[in-house]
């Protein structure tokens, strides 16, 4: 189950922002496309729990302007525990995610779970992710 997350390196998908509510009316409501260039996986234990955690960094396929940022990279993570990108293989499943805008210098970086300073920047979004056929 840790690896389904490492099979969608390289693979299209799509998201679609919910939140924040102006997202829609600078950029749009359609569905807007990436391809997953690297993924994350790691687990915890938590009150005698595993608790996983995925991350995907997602290039967009047609960068885009918002809040007066290039938007070209976002680092994504489910929303609820329990939650997995895994599960969109295979299926025409969504995954509720956090997307944070992430500059392209730091997209580059081997481990995005060590991004440890976030500012204006680094925008959240909240959305959904689905895997494309």
């Amino acid at each position: 189950m840790a690896d389904d997350v490492l099979k969608l390196v390289g693979r299209k998908v799509t998201f679609q922002v919910s939140d924040p509510w102006e997202f829609g009316t600078a950029v749009g409501t359609h569905p807007i496309v990436a391809i997953v260039e690297q993924a994350f996986c790691s687990q915890t234990a938590r009150n005698q729990q595993v608790v996983r955690h995925e991350r995907l960094l997602l290039r967009v396929d047609k960068p885009f302007a918002f809040n007066n940022h290039n938007c070209e990279f976002f680092l994504a993570a489910p929303r609820h525990l329990g939650a997995t990108f895994g599960a969109m293989l295979g299926s025409s499943a969504s995954v509720s995610a956090a997307l944070t805008r992430i500059p392209g210098v730091e997209a580059s970086a081997t481990d995005l779970f060590a991004v440890e300073s976030f500012d204006a920047a680094h925008f959240g979004l909240i959305g959904s992710i689905r895997a494309e056929p």
